[in-house]
């Protein structure tokens, strides 16, 4: 058995005791990168700055074409490419801010141990 896969079956179970629901421990990222054959940890266990980076990119990938393409074309607001790119990476910012703020409260609240020591 690998390092990663022993650590990671010990990260779920200690998540699986807690009572966080599912879908917070294990979001569809998580599991769409391990059926890809990635080996991410579970958010809970992932530095803050990587949260921050990784919910950055994601929300701002999608939320910024998603603004692009069907709302500010509506506002009639001239809004540029490159002020576009700005406000979904102050958006995608906020968001990973907001992230790593929640697990690492998760992660203090139900004492989870480091991925190190798993």
């Amino acid at each position: 058995m690998s390092d990663y896969v022993r650590r990671y079956a010990a990260a779920m179970r200690e998540l699986e005791a807690t009572e966080m629901w599912r879908a917070n421990y294990a979001p569809p990222l998580l599991v769409l990168q391990r059926k890809l054959g990635m080996q991410p940890r579970p958010p809970h266990y992932l530095k803050g700055w990587w949260i921050i980076l990784a919910y950055c990119g994601v929300f701002a990938v999608v939320w910024g074409t998603a603004m692009w393409i069907i709302v500010w074309p509506e506002l009639e607001m001239g809004i540029t490419f490159g002020t576009a790119v700005a406000a979904s990476l102050a958006g995608g910012a906020i968001f990973g801010l907001a992230m790593a703020f929640a697990y690492g409260r998760m992660r203090r609240k139900w004492k989870l141990s480091k991925w190190e020591d798993l």
